[in-house]
């Protein structure tokens, strides 16, 4: 390698790294003017004072939908079983508010078949343990 050829890889690299440290420097510029840097003994993240916790009882009261299948037939083949009777077996959990509803899903269209209609029970986070042993399901979106 001759010397015209050495310098000129001298100066490619120190140009790199001319370009590497003038972007660091340029991201640290940016990123302090955003309000990310440490500043007089504060943390990155901005606390806020006023952020409400939820404590446990709250947490525990919270409204949960679950639902379960009426086993209702197409064609009357099978009415199901209706909301009053299935809440007979959540008798312990006490239950806010009930709906029949549709599960979402499509269904072929044949006499005999699944209608998808499900018994819905509003209930509070605490009693949803009981209701999955006894086969009901946690719903989505309660609405």
């Amino acid at each position: 390698m001759d010397r015209n050829a050495k310098n000129h890889y001298l100066t490619f690299s120190n140009g790199r790294l001319h370009l590497l440290v003038s972007g660091f420097v340029a991201c640290m510029v940016v990123g302090c003017a955003s309000g990310q840097c440490k500043r007089d003994g504060t943390s990155f993240v901005k606390v806020e004072d006023d952020v409400k916790t939820i404590s446990e009882q709250e947490l525990a009261n919270e409204v949960i939908a679950i639902g379960k299948s009426d086993q209702s037939l197409q064609c009357g083949y099978n009415i199901g079983v209706s909301i009053d009777d299935m809440r007979e077996e959540l008798a312990p959990i006490t239950i806010l508010k009930t709906e029949k509803k549709h599960d979402g899903l499509m269904r072929i269209q044949s006499c005999g078949a699944p209608t998808g209609m499900m018994n819905v029970y509003y209930i509070y986070r605490k009693d949803v343990k009981k209701a999955v042993k006894l086969g009901y399901k946690v719903l989505d979106t309660p609405t």
